[in-house]
């Protein structure tokens, strides 16, 4: 499962980030912190889908999960497989965090960064000779040298 961790926004000195897997579906872990890194324990999450926008351009929200931050400022939902945009809310203590996630444009950027398999392969063959080439230089440099003493 591959992971991104992207820190979204901050209000009041407080920020949200999320880890998730490369697919709609898979598990979503938000963390949430205040500014000098102390995690926000105990804090509410609340996450919307957002399915459109209206006429004036404001996102419409669904209200999809209802949690709490774990000591260290973690809270863990399943996302939808149908959906791709959310908006992740965390409360505490009159600071807010608050930012919108959008699975789609993630997942492509990061599909588009990664070599397929086949290049990966070659690449890694490529630096094991280009290793064992440079091994062989160092030994033939040493046999030089003996070879010249005698």
């Amino acid at each position: 499962m591959s992971s991104v961790f992207i820190p979204l926004a901050s209000a009041h000195r407080a920020f949200v980030g999320y880890f998730v897997g490369a697919d709609a579906g898979d598990e979503m872990q938000v963390k949430a912190w205040y500014e000098g890194g102390s995690p926000m324990a105990n804090a509410d999450v609340s996450v919307y889908l957002i399915t459109g926008t209206d006429e004036d351009g404001k996102d419409i929200k669904e209200p999809y999960f209802e949690g709490s931050t774990d000591e260290d400022g973690f809270c863990t939902f399943l996302t939808d497989r149908g959906e791709t945009m959310y908006s992740i809310v965390v409360e505490q203590d009159g600071h807010r965090a608050r930012g919108t996630i959008d699975l789609e444009n993630q997942a492509s950027s990061s599909q588009e960064d990664e070599l397929p398999l086949p290049a990966r392969v070659v690449a890694g063959f490529g630096y094991l000779i280009g290793l064992a080439g440079v091994g062989m230089m160092i030994s033939a440099r040493k046999m030089k040298k003996q070879y010249e003493k005698s």
